[in-house]
């Protein structure tokens, strides 16, 4: 896949053997490329372009961005929502369908012999379906790590296979991670196919499997 900006000359080709990181220099042209990007991968509009074999890919469909490690959300709306259509899914598969059907028509008998004890009138959803069950469980994503570069890994393994995006965008992440932590970061993206992007404000720590490409204080590119 290949992610590009037109105010910007290099194409960024992501694979998930050789992962890039972009220097921006310049504290303005910083903020202003992560605001960008922050914003087309939560669905708003903007100039990045990511396409495969030419053909155009939404970005929030397919990127996310980890700004500050310490507020990742292993529970956010977007997880929850196709963690719930998953479990959805398998409510309403041939092994449990039967059951599934069983316990809703159980509930719904169960508030109807509710109702009939109530003194004033009263209503309810008569329409209570999985999704309504599921949250009354208060289905959510188990977290269990022992520190931030375990968790960043967890993180990218629940949005590889619970939301199906495979792009992830790290934010002056080496200023988090020490040189053994990010290499075992890159073994696990490159062994679970996770491309990488890395958005940094200086130069350090640079890997053979990096390609670094500049954006000075003047905005002129290096590469």
């Amino acid at each position: 896949m290949k992610l590009v900006h037109p105010d910007i000359t290099y194409q960024f080709e992501l694979s998930e053997e050789i992962y890039h990181t972009i220097v921006i220099e310049n504290p303005t042209d910083f903020t202003k490329i992560c605001q960008a990007l922050y914003e087309q991968c939560n669905g708003q509009e903007g100039r990045f372009i990511l396409s495969d074999q030419d053909k155009i890919m939404a970005i929030d469909k397919m990127i996310y961005m980890i700004i500050d490690p310490f507020t990742v959300n292993f529970n956010q709306r977007k997880i929850l929502n196709k963690l719930y259509e998953s479990m959805k899914e398998l409510a309403m598969s041939s092994e449990l369908y039967l059951e599934t059907n069983e316990i809703l028509t159980k509930i719904k008998k169960y508030m109807l012999q509710i109702l009939a004890y109530a003194e004033y009138p009263i209503t309810y959803d008569k329409e209570i379906d999985v999704n309504g069950l599921l949250k009354l469980a208060d289905i959510r994503v188990e977290v269990v790590y022992t520190g931030m570069m375990e968790k960043l890994v967890d993180y990218m393994k629940i949005m590889q296979d619970i939301c199906n995006m495979s792009i992830c965008i790290l934010v002056n992440i080496k200023s988090y991670l020490g040189e053994d932590e990010l290499k075992k970061i890159f073994q696990f993206a490159e062994y679970n196919k996770i491309h990488l992007l890395l958005i940094e404000s200086v130069v350090k720590n640079r890997s053979s499997q990096e390609k670094v490409y500049i954006w000075d204080e003047d905005s002129c590119e290096i590469y």
